[in-house]
Formats: structure tokens, C-alpha cells, sequence
């Protein structure tokens, strides 16, 4: 990025760690700090308040003119959807997304300080590191359920609870994403869908 930066005599700014700083954290997102402004980002995961001050800085080094309000109001309204998404906090009901071994890594941090051992319903494409995937978030998880994804690149609930079961001692293959999820509404246990952005679209729709 620097060496293309030169060449195109471009500016890089280098967004540094020490300008946004976590005053709380909290299940549904974390309360920030950025140049003596205080705000909600709605957005959990400590990944984050570096993409909040990534935005900030894109936008100030445009040159546009930008409030404090306009930051705040920005910031505080931002949403991505199944990117640890609490759907809801009794039961816990969490969708992401991750699927692939950084973004699992995330999802690992926020489930180990937020969830203790809950259900995991998974559903990935056959494209993608599953074992990589697999031996990170599976051990977080007192019992999987596997689905197929409704997508031609997904891996079957069968093949995909063969591999779970290497990380987690209580895996089952399910029929349908839908019978799971109304199952474990019933149950009133937390539960979290994961492995797919496909996935967690279908999980949406079904909630």
C-alpha cells in the first residue's frame, strides 16, 4: 500500500490504535472515545472502533466538513447486519456471518465473554477453510445442529456434521433450518447461527 502510494503520489493516512479508545463494552456494542467525543457504536466486536475510525478518517481527510453531531449521529446509527447480530437478549439469539478463520476468531472472542457454551446451528459452503473454521468455534458450542445452506456451493448437513464432530462431542444433522431454529425458540436456550451470510439471511427470515 505504501510503495503504490508513492508511485501515485497519493497521502496515506495510518489510522493509529491510541486515537479511539473503549470507555464500556456491552453485549450490543461498545461505548467509544474519539477526540474528546464520547459515542454508541451498535456495532460489537473489537475489530470495530477501528473500522468507526477508519470511516472518521476517510471522511475528514476528503476534506469535508463534518461535526461532531454528524459523527456521533453517523456512528450511532451504523448497522451490519449478521455481523454479530444480536437478534435477542433473552434467549441470547446471535447470527454471524464469519466464515473464515479471522472473522471466527471474532466471533470466538465475543461468545467466550458474552455466552457460556451455547447452541450452534451451522451451515457453510463447500469453498471455504470449513476444518479451519470448524476447530475454532465448534468447542464453544454444548451441541451443533448442521444444515444445508439453500445455495449450490453449500455442503451438506451430513458431510458438514462429519467434520464438526472432530471439535464437538454432540453434533446433529437437521432437515431444515426452520424445524432448529422453532425447536430451540421453544427450548428458551441461546443459541447462535453461524458459517454463512446465506445462512443467516434464511435465519433472519425465520426469526
Amino acid at each position: 500500500i505504501k510503495e503504490i502510494c508513492e508511485k501515485q503520489n497519493s497521502q496515506l493516512t495510518i489510522c493509529k490504535s491510541e486515537e479511539i479508545s473503549v470507555v464500556k463494552e456491552d453485549i450490543c456494542g461498545d461505548t467509544i472515545c474519539y477526540d474528546g467525543l464520547k459515542f454508541t457504536l451498535p456495532i460489537p466486536g473489537k475489530v470495530q472502533k477501528y473500522n468507526a475510525l477508519t470511516a472518521i478518517k476517510a471522511i475528514e481527510k476528503c476534506g469535508f466538513e463534518i461535526s461532531n453531531e454528524n459523527i456521533k449521529n453517523g456512528i450511532e446509527n451504523a448497522r451490519f447486519p449478521a455481523r454479530l447480530q444480536l437478534f435477542s437478549k433473552s434467549p441470547k439469539i446471535l447470527l454471524d456471518g464469519a466464515h473464515n478463520p479471522d472473522g471466527v476468531k471474532s466471533l470466538v472472542s465475543y461468545l467466550q465473554k458474552y455466552f457460556d457454551k451455547p447452541i450452534g446451528i451451522i451451515g457453510m459452503m463447500k469453498d471455504k477453510d470449513i476444518d479451519s473454521v470448524l476447530s475454532q468455534i465448534a468447542p464453544e458450542f454444548s451441541k451443533i445442529y448442521t444444515v444445508t445452506v439453500d445455495n449450490p456451493r453449500a455442503i451438506s448437513a451430513i458431510e458438514l456434521k462429519e467434520k464438526a464432530e472432530k471439535y464437538c462431542c454432540d453434533v446433529e444433522a437437521s432437515d431444515s433450518l426452520k424445524t432448529t431454529i422453532n425447536m430451540l425458540k421453544n427450548s428458551k436456550e441461546d443459541f447462535v447461527i453461524c458459517g454463512s451470510l446465506y445462512l443467516c439471511s434464511e435465519g433472519l427470515k425465520e426469526l
